[in-house]
């Protein structure tokens, strides 16, 4: 997928964390969606939000399988890693150099049902400050003048 001289990338790893990257931007529809990063220049626009990356993904016989429900979770075609939690990275090329925009992992995923609509799956990647967000912190007090690694390794100690 390109557009302006730059071509879109978008791949997964469908093999776990040590796998190797599957392009599937062949299998990627148009509607591209993605947030990152702090949102506003304010006094309290200290951390960023949750970013996000949402697409669609053929999910009809036109696909790069050839395969209905290749992209819908529980269906007898459904490929092979495809699932909630896998990782998946938006890329953007530029006179040959990749520049990755956002890593994350599948949060959710909504297949278009019917004999007679889109076949699209519409898929949300969250990135790692949502997995912060949610994560509770019990036994650490609050602290000033410390580093974010400085933090961490105190957050290490008080889980174990």
């Amino acid at each position: 997928m390109a557009h302006l001289g730059v071509a879109v990338v978008v791949e997964m790893r469908l093999d776990g964390l040590d796998g190797a990257w599957t392009d599937i931007s062949s299998d990627v529809l148009a509607d591209l969606s993605c947030t990152y990063g702090i949102s506003g220049g304010g006094a309290n626009d200290r951390v960023a939000s949750t970013g996000s990356f949402t697409f669609q993904l053929n999910n009809s016989t036109s696909n790069s399988a050839g395969l209905l429900g290749y992209y819908s979770i529980g269906h007898p075609n459904c490929r092979a890693g495809f699932q909630l939690g896998a990782i998946v990275r938006l890329g953007l090329t530029y006179d040959g150099t990749t520049y990755y925009k956002f890593l994350g992992s599948i949060d959710s995923v909504s297949p278009e049902t019917g004999r007679y609509r889109g076949r699209r799956v519409s898929v949300v990647a969250t990135d790692a400050m949502d997995a912060f967000a949610r994560f509770k912190l019990w036994g650490l007090a609050a602290r000033q003048n410390y580093s974010s690694s400085d933090l961490v390794k105190l957050a290490k100690r008080s889980l174990y």
